[in-house]
């Protein structure tokens, strides 16, 4: 719990250092990143524990890390809007919570 909770907020920090280099958000815009982060943080953590992937340390890291590249990408491409950053974080939580899950059936299948 401790080292995803480091990781989570380590990733949260970068991609704020990100947003603040490339542009100046306003308090309201970075206040709105960090509930949506926290949020898609909590669900998918909860989901991950809920669904008993074996390496779910290891697939929270994958999920932080790819959401921040994503992220990173879009304001790169040129998505200035705050919401839309926010809805592209829930989109990639959704996706990635079916994933998990289609994933431990498939092992699960696999062992059995």
């Amino acid at each position: 719990m401790r080292k995803e909770l480091i990781w989570s907020v380590g990733l949260l920090i970068v991609f704020l250092l990100f947003l603040i280099i490339t542009g100046e958000p306003e308090f309201s815009d970075l206040t709105l990143i960090v509930v949506a982060y926290t949020i898609n943080w909590v669900i998918i953590s909860y989901n991950l524990k809920r669904i008993g992937t074996h390496g779910a340390d290891r697939e929270m890291m994958w999920f932080g890390g790819l959401l921040i590249i994503f992220l990173c990408f879009l304001v790169i491409v040129g998505s200035p809007k705050y919401p839309e950053l926010v809805i592209a974080t829930a989109a990639f939580t959704f996706v990635w919570i079916v994933r998990s899950y289609l994933a431990s059936k498939f092992v699960k299948k696999a062992e059995n």
